[in-house]
């Protein structure tokens, strides 16, 4: 998580993975994609992401409500909502 975010932080749990296939510059790709619900071990620190050039970058902490607006693509927004269940049932 480090490298991709500039945070380090520990699995809470697994939320989902996800398959999906395109084709770009004449070749066929196959993309898996793991989804996990994290926990920030230190909420003070700063993000210094690894970019590699080209990539666009941005963090946003939101609250859930914000977060449902903002998304806008449905497999995100169920995403989010597994995530919702699974934080509930670790706070119980």
């Amino acid at each position: 998580m480090a490298e991709e975010t500039g945070y380090h932080a520990e699995v809470v749990s697994k939320v989902d993975t996800i398959t999906y296939e395109f084709n770009e510059l004449g070749q066929h790709f196959r993309k898996t994609v793991h989804y996990f619900l994290m926990r920030l071990l230190d909420e003070d620190e700063k993000s210094e992401p690894d970019l590699q050039e080209g990539e666009v970058y941005e963090n946003l902490w939101l609250s859930t409500d914000e977060a449902r607006r903002r998304l806008t693509h449905d497999e995100s927004k169920g995403l989010l909502e597994k995530a919702l269940v699974i934080r509930a049932v670790d706070s119980v």
